[in-house]
């Protein structure tokens, strides 16, 4: 699901408590439970910002793959996608907003909240991770609305903080900027893979290693391809790593979709930062 459940002082619960607020959770709501994909795709030059078009390479493969997983009458797949673009003088992207307001939209707490991105994409992807950690504080359940603050006295509230399931990296790159690029990851995600590979593109475009901003909340998967590449492959390896990474990521995508049982739970006690 894509909520860690919470006692009234915002602290994780133990597993026991957590079997019992899922409980409550799945009797509070009826109809299929909704998954929420977001994909972004590299720079997308006069297109950034804008959706993907349908047939437009590996995020619309990715796209219609990853909707089949649907099982009519017990789960359905919400996926939006669009083409990246350098952030705006605000701090956020058109493309960045508007997957926000989908996942608002579409957001279903029994459900799973996958993110993928590719190239300046992943530093898009890391940046909508960041809005829900800092927009999307808490979640109260049985009201389905979301709030800044834990209001205390609620009878049968079930507090709840929204997280990101999975957030899929791929080769997350700024151009130039790629070499000295933080590549941080919030502890709204509990699931981070990145695949990613260091050798510079033409426009100096190249991956590099993430890391958790706090380790005991979100495990990293970094997997470094660099040496799949050699010679002239070197240069050409930042455009292929999606293509080349694409069976790995609908396998992980397909498989937090399809996991039923209850994800790492967070450590008994720990404040949710």
């Amino acid at each position: 699901m894509s909520v860690d459940f919470l006692n009234a002082q915002g602290r994780a619960l133990s597993f026991q408590n957590t079997t019992d607020h899922t409980r409550r959770l799945a009797a509070s709501r009826s109809g299929p439970i909704t998954n929420t994909v977001i994909i972004f795709t590299g720079w997308g030059g006069s297109q950034g910002g804008q959706p993907v078009r349908r047939g437009r390479g590996t995020a619309d493969r990715l796209r219609q793959d990853v909707q089949r997983n649907t099982i009519p009458g017990f789960n359905r797949i919400q996926i939006g996608a669009w083409q990246a673009s350098y952030t705006r003088a605000s701090g956020m992207s058109g493309e960045i907003e508007q997957a926000f307001r989908y996942i608002v939209n579409h957001f279903d707490p029994r459900g799973k909240l996958i993110i993928y991105g590719y190239s300046l994409g992943g530093f898009n992807a890391m940046a909508l991770t960041y809005s829900i950690y800092a927009r999307l504080s808490f979640f109260e359940a049985t009201t389905n609305r979301f709030a800044r603050y834990i209001v205390s006295g609620v009878s049968d509230a079930l507090w709840c903080r929204p997280r990101v399931d999975l957030l899929l990296t791929i080769d997350p790159a700024r151009g130039p900027g790629s070499g000295s690029a933080q590549r941080r990851i919030f502890s709204a995600v509990r699931l981070n893979i990145n695949y990613y590979q260091t050798h510079e593109s033409r426009i100096y475009s190249r991956g590099g290693p993430t890391t958790a901003m706090v380790p005991e909340l979100t495990e990293i998967r970094n997997f470094n391809w660099s040496s799949r590449y050699t010679g002239d492959q070197r240069q050409l390896a930042h455009g292929r790593l999606d293509e080349d990474t694409y069976s790995k990521a609908l396998h992980a995508i397909r498989g937090v979709i399809g996991y039923e049982a209850t994800p790492r739970v967070l450590p008994v006690g720990m404040e949710y930062v």
